[in-house]
């Protein structure tokens, strides 16, 4: 893709992207705000207010610290070099990276300038670079329980909610942790026992090493058979449905195949969503509420907390666990072991 298209179309959208769910979701918290209102906001107004006084400072700072870091950021053409140890003559890619870099993890997009994204070091070279797309990430989900909290007039809601946030993120990293950290049992299959550093598939180790298949055109996508391949499928949906568009590393998704059937999720993961989302805001602001009495449950308590953690992982188990026992978990048993 040319200069002009990686930022006019990408990059803007990333831009676009990011407003509009942030619009979504404020336009669902005045839902829970208003008392026997008839609108819920104006998506313009949100749009634009989003892009200016969030999105753009954030993005524009950010993009500052990534450059003095290394991030490249230049409107000129690729460098060929030559490589007098043995000879090579190669051509280093160019072009303004850091600032696609910034609202890219800002607004939780997936791709990225190289086709290695945040492992090139062109893009992320440094710990602090690395360290800083993952506050990007984190920034706007985090800061909407805070915006939940006071547009409901209680601090207390948004702290319980970002609480449930944290406990199942922190649940979750623990368990992918400590399996990452686990020897990769089809490395072990091949004679090689010591693996230190664990499963090593797929992995940036340079801050640490921690950091649709019905069809033949399908199958065609994965390099690798079995669990693993149904995982590397399996994780692409689940990927291009919320807002992220990665990948395994073994999985070919540039065919014309997986372009097309990936697109139809992106779309439904990112804008048929909205519909009930908007309904919802809707019914819910046009609603008088009711006053509170010794029945109220109160939803600023750790039983409230504890109920949210426990619904939203029974969705998620009825939701994927199927999908799931046919590939990671397959795969892990079939080698006498969980982790």
């Amino acid at each position: 893709m040319s200069y002009l298209s990686q930022m006019g179309a990408l990059a803007v959208q990333n831009f676009l992207s990011a407003a509009v769910g942030m619009a979504v979701a404020v336009a669902l918290i005045r839902g829970f705000a208003r008392r026997g209102s008839k609108t819920i906001g104006n998506f313009w107004v949100d749009l634009v207010r989003g892009t200016i006084y969030v999105l753009l400072p954030i993005a524009f700072v950010a993009a500052i610290v990534f450059m003095a870091q290394g991030v490249l950021q230049t409107l000129a053409g690729p460098v060929p070099i030559h490589d007098a140890l043995d000879g090579v003559r190669q051509v280093i890619p160019r072009g303004p990276v850091a600032s696609q870099e910034t609202i890219k993890e800002l607004g939780t997009n997936g791709g990225g300038f190289f086709n290695a994204n945040a492992a090139s070091p062109f893009e992320n070279p440094t710990g602090l670079t690395n360290l800083l797309s993952i506050a990007l990430m984190l920034c706007i989900p985090v800061a909407l329980t805070y915006t939940f909290g006071k547009m409901v007039g209680s601090t207390r809601q948004g702290a319980a909610i970002l609480a449930v946030m944290a406990i199942i993120f922190a649940g979750w990293l623990a368990i992918g942790s400590v399996a990452e950290h686990q020897a990769n049992p089809a490395v072990a299959t091949a004679g090689v026992t010591y693996q230190p550093a664990g499963n090593m598939e797929g992995k940036d180790v340079r801050f640490g090493d921690t950091s649709a298949v019905s069809v033949h055109a399908g199958r065609a996508g994965p390099l690798n058979v079995g669990p693993h391949g149904f995982s590397e499928i399996l994780y692409t949906f689940t990927s291009v449905t919320n807002n992220n568009g990665s990948a395994f590393a073994g999985i070919s998704v540039n065919t014309a195949f997986f372009n097309v059937i990936t697109t139809f999720g992106l779309l439904l993961g990112r804008f048929v969503i909205i519909i009930p989302v908007l309904a919802l805001a809707g019914a819910l602001a046009a609603k008088e509420p009711v006053p509170a009495s010794a029945g109220t449950f109160r939803t600023d308590q750790p039983m409230f907390a504890g109920l949210l953690i426990g619904v939203i992982l029974i969705v998620g188990a009825l939701t994927f666990f199927p999908a799931v026992s046919l590939g990671p978990i397959v795969e892990q048993l079939s080698h006498g072991r969980f982790f």
